[in-house]
């Protein structure tokens, strides 16, 4: 009872209820101290409408603080996903507005595709960023695990990415670069969706609306980075069309089971395609992908930037292949799939089969054909 009476006046005086926590510190409840931070604001009422409670977060002691990375925690009963700052740069500058860009991009955020930001703590330290967890990790540990996917999979995979992708890019008044896109910043929800996340990792220097460099080139470039687009690594200007890239090489990888020239070291294949312009060669028979989709890759990474599609062109190329697979009866191996009909309706493939145990799990099951406008499936 005492200490339910300590949590509510540590809300109040933390959600700036400034007669309810007076009232109740009258009243005997003693609430911790709390040190200051970067980001403290003097006014109780100007504390950020996403600020969380650092009580209402369940670290276990055992799991330890590791610096600037992220680790499961409860917020209020539910697991998320919790990025601790790291207290050595509490006095640093740069640190502390590379915190600053990460949250407001991750606040303004909200869509099917894209990790779904929850909270932050910036009143009290350690300062923290909360967002959505998933139990079933990033979809890079997915692509070591299964290797080479079907078609089928690469598609509705790509399509999740392309959609999360195009809606940043839309964002308004600027869009947002991601700069980083590759598997392991793509998380894997428990019904087979994939999530956009690691956007506002790097930081940037705006040039324009959709123009920008890498603010500290020394410090985030990766040489080994074999999804990072030629412009990034040779600290050149670059637009938007970086992610597209990206996408590019996700795509091969997808299809191919293997980055772009392994087992070669990944420093070794970025020289070759990001220096020398050179790019591999689809291994996989003509049979088992469809020619749009090698040419789709070839466009996405092409050495020109103004040659790679937006990610709303991706899309509607990745459902012109949809639609045509469909009619050439390519979809024996899938049990899910979205379509299109000759009426131009998105709906789902009825098939009874077992399910992808990554995704599903159980006995058999039947898919409902459901009829939606792309538009409506788009939001």
């Amino acid at each position: 009872m005492v200490w339910d009476f300590v949590e509510a006046a540590a809300d109040a005086k933390y959600y700036g209820n400034v007669e309810v926590y007076e009232i109740l510190k009258a009243r005997g409840a003693k609430v911790p101290k709390t040190r200051k931070t970067p980001m403290t604001v003097a006014n109780p009422q100007e504390v950020p409408e996403y600020e969380l409670n650092p009580m209402e977060l369940q670290i276990r002691k055992s799991d330890g603080i590791t610096k600037g990375s992220y680790q499961v925690a409860k917020w209020n009963g539910t697991r998320v996903s919790v990025k601790i700052f790291d207290k050595d740069s509490y006095s640093d500058p740069e640190s502390i507005n590379a915190f600053k860009y990460e949250l407001t991009l991750l606040e303004k955020v909200r869509h099917p595709n894209v990790v779904q930001f929850v909270g932050a703590v910036t009143q009290n330290i350690p300062m923290m960023i909360v967002s959505e967890y998933h139990a079933k990790g990033n979809f890079q540990n997915y692509l070591q695990k299964k290797g080479r996917l079907s078609t089928s999979k690469v598609l509705r995979f790509a399509v999740d990415i392309a959609r999360g992708m195009n809606y940043l890019h839309e964002c308004k008044p600027d869009p947002i670069i991601h700069c980083n896109l590759q598997p392991k910043n793509v998380l894997l929800d428990n019904g087979g969706k994939l999530k956009i996340a690691g956007f506002g990792l790097l930081r940037l220097s705006k040039l324009s609306a959709d123009k920008a460099k890498l603010a500290r080139p020394d410090d985030q470039l990766d040489p080994s980075n074999i999804y990072m687009a030629p412009e990034i690594h040779k600290d050149m200007v670059f637009d938007r069309s970086v992610d597209a890239y990206s996408f590019g090489v996700m795509l091969y990888e997808m299809i191919e089971g293997g980055v772009p020239f392994h087992p070669k070291p990944t420093e070794e294949a970025v020289k070759l395609m990001c220096f020398e312009q050179k790019r591999p060669p689809l291994k996989i028979k003509s049979k088992s992908c469809p020619s749009e989709l090698r040419e789709l890759i070839e466009e996405c990474w092409d050495p020109e930037p103004l040659i790679r599609p937006t990610f709303s062109e991706i899309i509607v190329r990745l459902e012109r292949i949809v639609a045509s697979c469909t009619k050439q009866g390519w979809w024996k191996d899938t049990f899910k799939l979205p379509w299109y009909g000759n009426e131009g309706k998105l709906g789902f493939i009825r098939k009874k089969q077992k399910p992808d145990e990554d995704f599903m799990g159980g006995s058999d099951f039947d898919i409902e054909f459901s009829n939606l406008h792309l538009r409506d499936c788009m939001l």
